[in-house]
């Protein structure tokens, strides 16, 4: 995949204009999507070092640079970031749009105001507290994600393989509260007022990600996902455990990334993770790799994946999106 930053900054924004045109949740879940993986890979944990493209797959010789000769993406993403907060709320004559989710406020408008909380894209609790509300419309309309409802991406291209929808639950002053869904967004009507608090909890399995059998560089292949988060595996986090029976020492050997499957009938798990952005989860499971050359037979590993978006800050090595599946 080539991905270049520019690009993806081109599709939140075109997605965004489209949003608004329509009022339909589907273009701020491919724009959320782009902006979390494809358009935050191309900047480093630093702030100072820049992606041209995003690939979904590196044998090391990748690496963020400060400039380009041609220098479009680095401009471009310190232009772009800067400008997010006003992708976060809409409206119209009658709702309010949320349209993405971090803590922040609003700016006052016509005497409205918001205030949202949350560890978002971590968890999906969300609490949206309404400070002024003079000229406030009667329906307040809060984006479901996609990947909340099952849904990888808005067509065909991509799928989740289970079928594990997310808990989602809403409540208004603490008490649940009636709404409807209409294009993705959650419509809770009301006569508002300072100080009303809407709670919007959604839980975030880990999915399964594969792609359309047209797409055959990714057949018998997965990615891995949680929330609105693309994971990946890379070099430092993967390590084989062998003991020696000798002098009963146990060494831990970088696994070949090129040489490991997946197990997708095992169970995942979500881990704190340390090294790179403060907060990071990772997702811990099983693989089987070959890669100490072994003829007859494999080794059992354990796998983790970090945020796609945090890689290539820690050296260059290999790093894969789509990672074979194991044979069961």
């Amino acid at each position: 995949a080539y991905c270049e930053t520019c690009a993806s900054i081109g599709n939140v924004l075109w997605n965004y204009r489209m949003f608004l045109m329509d009022a339909d949740a589907r273009y701020l879940d491919v724009a959320e999507r782009t902006l979390y993986n494809a358009l935050l890979s191309g900047v480093s944990l630093s702030g100072d070092r820049f992606f041209y493209p995003n690939p979904l797959e590196s044998n090391g010789q990748h690496k963020r640079a400060e400039w380009f000769g041609c220098a479009c993406c680095p401009s471009n993403i310190c232009r772009f970031l800067p400008s997010l907060p006003g992708l976060f709320f809409a409206y119209d004559s009658a709702r309010l749009f949320v349209n993405f989710y971090a803590s922040g406020s609003s700016e006052p408008i016509d005497g409205v105001r918001l205030v949202t909380q949350t560890h978002y894209p971590w968890d999906g609790q969300v609490s949206v507290e309404v400070v002024e509300a003079r000229a406030m419309p009667r329906s307040l309309a809060l984006r479901i994600p996609g990947w909340a409802r099952g849904e990888a991406v808005p067509s065909d291209l991509y799928h989740f393989t289970d079928k594990n929808l997310s808990d989602i639950r809403i409540e208004l002053n603490g008490l649940p509260v009636e709404y409807r869904m209409e294009k993705g967004f959650a419509i809770i009507e009301r006569d508002w007022k300072a100080g009303d608090k809407i709670n919007l909890k959604m839980s975030m399995p880990v999915h399964f990600i594969k792609a359309h059998p047209e797409v055959k560089e990714d057949s018998g292949k997965i990615a891995l996902q949680r929330g609105p988060l693309v994971y990946c595996l890379e070099w430092p986090d993967q390590k084989l455990r062998r003991q020696n029976v000798e002098n009963e020492s146990t060494a831990s050997i970088e696994a070949d990334l090129s040489k490991m499957m997946v197990d997708t009938s095992s169970s995942l798990r979500i881990i704190p993770f340390k090294g790179l952005l403060p907060g990071t989860l990772a997702i811990e499971g099983d693989a089987v790799t070959n890669s100490i050359g072994l003829e007859n037979g494999v080794d059992k590993v354990k796998f983790i994946a970090i945020p796609y978006f945090e890689w290539a800050n820690r050296g260059p090595g290999r790093m894969r999106v789509w990672m074979p599946v194991a044979p069961r």
